[in-house]
């Protein structure tokens, strides 16, 4: 029932955070640096609202928007993004809980998600969807009004089970949180993305020829 944070570099304990009694088990962590130690959490059960850390106080935030929450992330835009594990439905909403925008995620297994971050992709950003007992992950992209599957990647090595997944704009890499049988870890992982040429692409290779 505690919030950690760890240095990049080693996963030494920088502190920690307890968490408040109303979400017992925490699966969504979101920290927005730009304000201070300020939080939002969730919980995978049902029903459970979305907590706020910020001057030393917890604080009910808004009611969850997503029936089955399994993690969390939010942009440079102060957005927050978290899906619907049990129906792969992408959620994004303001700090309230309104301005809701969601979309249907087909390409996902039908099992759980679990495991969310965003991440700067071009002028665009990046999302990238872990699950419990997927064998993938899946990466997508939003311009800003319409969110596009990009593909998937396999996990690089086999897990009892797949839990967060955040991104650190300080190392430009990834960071997962995973079980191999009872024991846990943090894995930190890197991403190269090639999309395939468009005709607007062709065109502008040939241009500078």
């Amino acid at each position: 029932d505690l919030i950690y944070n760890l240095n990049p570099s080693n996963g030494a304990l920088n502190y920690s955070i307890a968490a408040p009694p109303e979400v017992p088990q925490v699966t969504g962590v979101v920290y927005q640096w730009n304000a201070g130690d300020e939080l939002f959490i969730n919980d995978w059960a049902s029903g459970t609202d979305v907590w706020k850390y910020s001057g030393a106080v917890w604080s009910n935030a808004f009611p969850n928007i997503w029936a089955e929450p399994r993690g969390m992330d939010m942009d440079d835009t102060g957005y927050i993004w978290g899906q619907d594990a049990a129906d792969r439905v992408l959620y994004r909403c303001d700090q309230t809980g309104g301005d809701v925008t969601s979309w249907a995620m087909p390409e996902c297994p039908a099992s759980y998600s679990c495991g969310i971050a965003v991440f700067p992709f071009g002028p665009n950003l990046g999302i990238v969807i872990g699950g419990y007992s997927w064998t993938d992950f899946y990466f997508y992209e939003y311009d800003g009004a319409n969110l596009t599957f990009l593909g998937s990647a396999p996990i690089f090595q086999s897990v009892s089970g797949s839990y967060g997944l955040t991104y650190s704009n300080n190392t430009d890499s990834f960071f997962w949180i995973y079980r191999d049988v009872s024991i846990y870890h943090i894995t930190e992982f890197t991403a190269v993305i090639e999309t395939p040429l468009q005709r607007d692409t062709w065109g502008g290779i040939k241009a500078t020829f």
